[in-house]
């Protein structure tokens, strides 16, 4: 037992510096890679093409906005009014609470379903029995 457990723990420890030296290479690289970048940008920045092509980029984007901005207002005006997806309710927020005051008073269940011309199951659903 004691070399097994000497065996894992020398490999978890190789894992381990494995994983620091992985993490330093890792590091180096995007330290060599932002370098190399400033280099190359810095180059292209004295020519003419990289020039037109900030120039370019810069009106696409402000074309982009105007875009951006005539879609959402044009949105804004066709937009539907959200709301519960499926049907809407028989009966309305202020009827369903009149319906329950009229449960709590004792009217029976056919008779107000009669009033507010609805089915029997409407009024039940209204009340949470079904």
């Amino acid at each position: 037992m004691p070399k097994e457990a000497s065996k894992t723990e020398s490999a978890m420890a190789r894992l381990k510096r494995e994983l620091a030296e992985a993490r330093q290479a890792a590091d180096n690289y995007q330290r060599e890679n932002a370098d190399l970048k400033k280099q190359i940008e810095s180059g292209l920045e004295n020519t003419g093409i990289y020039k037109q092509y900030m120039q370019d980029l810069q009106a696409l984007r402000e074309e982009k906005e105007m875009y951006k901005s005539l879609y959402e207002n044009l949105a804004a005006k066709t937009e539907k009014p959200k709301g519960k997806p499926g049907r809407k309710n028989k009966l309305s927020l202020q009827e369903m609470d009149e319906v329950k005051q009229l449960r709590q008073e004792g009217v029976s269940l056919r008779k107000i379903a009669l009033q507010y011309d609805c089915s029997l199951a409407t009024i039940q659903r209204c009340l949470g029995l079904i």
